[in-house]
C-alpha cells in the first residue's frame, strides 16, 4: 500500500503515520502551527487538507485470484531462484476495509495488469468494486485498463464504456493514465483546424 499525505504535514503527519503503523485510531491531529475551529476540522496555515489515501496495486497471482501486490521497481514476485509467487499482501476487499477502518479517507484500486485485453474478462475487479463498495463508505477510484478494448467477440467497447462498467459497479471515479493522453493527442492531431 502506498500512503499519500499532502505536503507541510509537519507534527500531524509524523503523528498519523506513528498511529496508522501501530494499528492506534486518532481522534484529532494538531500541532502548535494547526489552528482548529471544530474539533473535527483541522485548517492548516496554508489551508491545504490532509488527506490519506490508501493505494491498493491489484492484479492476479499464479493461480488467477486476485490480490494486493506491492513491487520493488515494477517486480511484484518474491526473490527465489525459481522466480517466486507474486507478492500476496492480501485480498483487495479485506484490505480496502481494513484501510477504511483505520480511517483512510479514499482507497484506490490500481488495475496493474490492466488484466486482459477485454472489459468483460475484468469480472473480477468489478466484483471487487461492487464488494467494497457495501462496506467502505469513502470515495473508491479505480485505475488500470480504462482504453478502447476489442472483446474476444470482436466487439469494439470504447474506453467511455469501460469506465461506465467500473462506475456501475460502485467506483466514485476511474483514474486514466498514458492511454488517455495519447487519445487526446491523436484526436488533437487529427483534427487541427486550419488557419490559413
Amino acid at each position: 500500500m502506498k500512503v499519500g499525505i499532502l505536503p507541510l504535514s509537519g507534527i500531524a503527519g509524523l503523528k498519523l503515520i506513528n498511529s496508522f503503523l501501530k494499528g492506534e485510531k486518532i481522534n484529532t491531529l494538531s500541532n502548535e502551527s494547526t489552528v482548529s475551529t471544530d474539533s473535527n476540522i483541522e485548517i492548516t496555515p496554508t489551508g491545504l487538507t490532509r488527506r490519506v489515501i490508501a493505494c491498493l496495486d491489484v492484479r492476479t497471482n499464479d493461480r488467477g485470484d486476485l490480490v494486493v501486490t506491492k513491487g520493488d521497481q515494477y517486480d511484484v514476485r518474491e526473490k527465489s531462484d525459481e522466480g517466486g509467487d507474486v507478492r500476496n499482501l492480501g485480498k483487495p476487499v479485506e484490505m480496502a476495509e481494513k484501510y477504511y477502518k483505520q480511517g483512510a479517507d479514499e482507497v484506490t484500486f490500481l488495475n496493474i495488469t490492466s488484466f486482459r485485453n477485454s472489459p468483460i474478462r475484468d469480472a473480477p475487479m468489478l466484483d471487487v468494486l461492487k464488494l467494497a463498495a457495501k462496506t467502505c463508505f469513502v470515495p473508491l477510484t479505480v485505475g488500470g485498463g480504462i482504453k478502447d478494448v476489442v472483446d474476444p467477440d470482436g466487439t469494439e467497447v470504447p474506453a467511455l464504456e469501460v469506465a461506465s462498467l467500473y462506475f456501475r459497479a460502485g467506483a466514485d471515479k476511474v483514474s486514466i493514465g498514458s492511454d488517455a493522453v495519447v487519445a487526446a493527442e491523436n484526436y488533437i492531431n487529427s483534427n487541427k483546424v486550419k488557419t490559413d
